[in-house]
């Protein structure tokens, strides 16, 4: 705690005045100002309260001894246990320059566009949730330098020929970008971490622990490593397209492939801070999944989970159906043939629309595009392993467990991959069936023979997702739009008299796509949510 000289009461930082502010008299300070006596003295750490939730055993600090009521990862609402911690000590810090009550207009202003998020996301209830938190950062400083030489060429047409000559671009370069910044905590989703950048290095501080009076922080726990590649791949990026629209080069067409660019370009990060950026950070739970609404500390930028609410999603589609079921009937007659095909081609796109979400699903539960999280589970595998290895070795006995891990993993890599390749092969299979069989009538209708393979598609999507669902451990509708496609396939060939057939297969197939949509929703917001997060406990009671 930072206490006052005046009267002794507790500073925090005012964002509105951008200094530290006595609680009860009043009085301002300036955070470089005021220190407390050992932080003053330790150039590399400085103590923290850390703050840690019993049920998900996330972590968060402060320089207050304020007892914490809620934690930010899991949204349980618990007092926390606390102790006492040294923390490395950041190299800068970007101040909070939005107010709470700034935030919350912000967020107001984006879920007020949001139709159909539940409306615990806008009560006045859920909006005091938010917190302040200081998220840890890495920002890279990379240099471009020297002698470089990039290949380029140049096209005309000469007659009937285009002719092309090729070129060295030679020239000598010096460039740098100082602030290319990543996320360096596991628990913040490089997926938001991205999106509510950019942050305005240009009003980077001096780090000092006054300005987390008041304030919360996420510890570091990614390596800076992690995101070289990133940093130098977006450096490289940044100075290829001003080299194409600023220079001489801009001329000729670069040939040389980005990873050979770089290269050329001799990227190089010549250092790596540590930093910390503001957020306002709010935790919505239902059951087992969170979702998590994050404003910019700085410039108010808002990235948010939003789920979809069952109810109000049917009363406004249910209305968009009926008005657009009665400007059809206005204008337009069908068969019940063809009307059997509009309907099958409407559940294919569910089905496609249904692939595609249980991909990502797949991509987001995996943390396939989270490399900070990737970092962090690969780091506890590892730490697992090791602690394997030795309690073997002291036993006097071979260690086989990370082994069988190895070989776990490689049976289900190529499990995955073979369900792949025949889902794909099976949808290429079908489509290419149609195709022959559509050429072979020699039929004049192609639009509907279109519409047929189309309905093959997401037939073959459909597989898919059963397949690729079924590899991940969970349950699929699909298989109900499927079954529905293929009855509709069987009439259409078939071709009764009777339009009985026509309208009861309609029917079925309306049935099926809303199974289908109402799981589609649920897997949404499956999507739009995360599963709690469970970090590693580290034992004992740690209550101060």
């Amino acid at each position: 705690m930072y206490a006052c000289s005046n009267c002794g009461g507790n500073l925090i930082y005012d964002i509105a005045a951008q200094k530290l502010k006595c609680q009860y008299c009043s009085e301002l300070y300036d955070p470089y100002e005021v220190t407390k006596e050992h932080d003053g003295e330790e150039r590399l750490e400085y103590d923290v309260s850390v703050f840690s939730c019993p049920q998900c055993g996330g972590s968060i600090y402060s320089t207050d001894q304020t007892a914490a009521g809620f934690c930010s990862f899991c949204g349980a609402s618990t007092v926390l246990s606390s102790r006492i911690e040294k923390e490395k000590r950041p190299g800068f810090i970007i101040p909070f320059q939005i107010s709470k009550d700034e935030c919350k207009k912000s967020y107001k202003k984006m879920v007020r566009r949001a139709v159909f998020a539940p409306k615990e996301l806008k009560n006045s209830k859920c909006l005091e949730e938010f917190r302040g938190i200081y998220m840890p950062y890495w920002l890279y400083y990379i240099t471009q330098r020297g002698r470089v030489s990039i290949s380029g060429s140049k096209s005309r047409r000469s007659g009937d020929y285009i002719c092309t000559s090729h070129y060295d671009l030679n020239s000598d370069i010096d460039v740098y970008y100082k602030g290319v910044s990543y996320d360096a905590s596991s628990s913040f989703a490089d997926s938001i971490s991205q999106t509510l950048g950019p942050y305005d290095v240009k009003k980077i501080m001096d780090f000092t622990p006054s300005y987390l009076s008041g304030f919360y922080a996420d510890t570091a726990d990614v390596d800076s490593s992690v995101y070289d590649e990133d940093a130098m791949n977006l450096a490289t990026d940044v100075t290829k397209d001003f080299l194409e629209k600023k220079t001489i080069v801009g001329s000729y067409n670069i040939e040389d492939t980005d990873e050979t660019l770089k290269n050329k370009l001799n990227t190089c990060i010549e250092q790596a801070d540590r930093a910390m950026f503001p957020v306002w950070f709010m935790t919505y739970r239902n059951r087992d999944r969170v979702a998590y609404a994050t404003v910019n500390g700085q410039n108010g930028k808002v990235v948010a989970d939003l789920p979809v609410n069952l109810k109000k999603y049917f009363i406004v589609s249910l209305l968009l159906a009926v008005i657009l079921f009665l400007l059809l009937n206005m204008f337009f007659t069908f068969t019940p043939s063809v009307l059997l095909q509009i309907v099958s081609c409407i559940s294919s796109v569910v089905l496609l629309l249904y692939h595609q979400e249980q991909v990502q699903i797949d991509v987001k539960e995996g943390y396939t595009d989270d490399k900070g999280k990737e970092f962090n589970l690969k780091l506890k595998q590892q730490r697992r392993e090791r602690a394997s290895h030795e309690a073997a070795a002291a036993l006097g006995m071979e260690d086989a467990e990370p082994y069988r891990v190895v070989l776990k993993n490689k049976k289900a890599a190529k499990k995955k991959n073979v369900n792949k390749t025949s889902a794909d092969t099976v949808m290429i299979v079908i489509v290419s069936a149609i195709i022959i069989s559509a050429m072979t009538m020699g039929t004049s209708e192609w639009i509907r023979i279109c519409m047929i393979v189309f309905i093959f598609v997401g037939l073959a999507a459909g597989i898919k997702s059963i397949v690729r669902s079924h590899a991940s451990g969970g349950g699929t509708k699909a298989v109900w739009g499927m079954i529905s496609i293929v009855i509709a396939l069987l009439i259409v060939f078939w071709n009764p008299v009777n339009d009985i057939y026509y309208y009861a297969a309609v029917i079925l197939s309306i049935a099926a796509i809303l199974v289908t949509i109402i799981d589609l929703i649920f897997r949404y917001n499956i999507l739009a949510t995360r599963k709690i997060p469970q970090f590693d406990y580290k034992g004992g009671d740690h209550r101060g």
